[in-house]
């Protein structure tokens, strides 16, 4: 096994560039931008059926302490994210849809261009998510992020304690609290952590996998090379 560090490092590094001009598309008004990145939804109500965690009723929950947090934070933004905005036309999530849309510092991300996952990593102060790898990635380049265990997920497989997750509603508060007086100092309590799951490296994770293959190539070329020299060498 070999340790690379987060593959889409580089496309976050490149985003980060664009941090302030991203900004400034976004209200003035707020002192912090919070992204949201939630679970998607089974557009079919059988298919959702069958579904044990991000079922409608579980991320229908999920939205409702958003919109909880928005009415408690309103000094920040909150955006929400997910690899797909199919709630939206889910007649079950309607009136909190119209909820969210009447709410000023509550936004659901629809341009899947300008806001790719990069982008919207970029933008924001610190990150709410049910575990997505995208979660796992912005905790590892620098950036603060709160695990939501809304299913008992990330906690029954990958555990990162309670520094960086939430198991309540009144949990994610309280973290969001803390950071919002002092944003430094909260993101430094998360550096053991990064420490102990991930490895980034300086130089581009391409360029380090490259090599690695390239080695491993090598290795086995040159084994192979022996084996056809001894091969020859039992026929003489």
């Amino acid at each position: 096994m070999y340790t690379t560090g987060p593959v889409r490092q580089k496309d976050h590094y490149e985003a980060a560039r664009k941090r302030m001009k991203l900004r400034d598309t976004i209200a003035n008004e707020y002192r912090f931008i919070v992204l949201v990145l939630d679970f998607h939804s089974a557009k079919h109500w059988y298919e959702n059926g069958r579904i044990v965690a991000n079922n409608w009723k579980n991320n229908l929950l999920f939205y409702e302490q958003i919109l909880k947090l928005c009415r408690t934070f309103p000094f920040a933004r909150f955006m929400i994210k997910g690899k797909n905005s199919d709630f939206l036309s889910i007649p079950y999530f309607e009136e909190i849809v119209e909820r969210m849309e009447q709410t000023p510092n509550c936004e659901i991300i629809q341009d899947y261009q300008t806001w790719t996952p990069f982008t919207s990593a970029s933008a924001a102060d610190i990150t709410i998510a049910l575990h997505t790898s995208l979660g796992d990635e912005i905790l590892a380049i620098g950036k603060p992020v709160i695990f939501y265990d809304l299913h008992g997920l990330p906690s029954k497989i990958f555990d990162y304690g309670p520094e960086a997750t939430a198991y309540s509603f009144e949990g994610i508060k309280e973290k969001l609290d803390q950071f919002f007086t002092s944003p430094m100092k909260y993101d430094e309590k998360l550096n053991p952590l990064r420490d102990r799951f991930f490895s980034v490296p300086e130089e581009p994770v391409g360029d380090d996998l490259n090599k690695k293959l390239f080695d491993i190539l090598s290795d086995k070329f040159e084994k192979q090379s022996t084996s056809i020299v001894e091969d020859i060498s039992n026929l003489n």
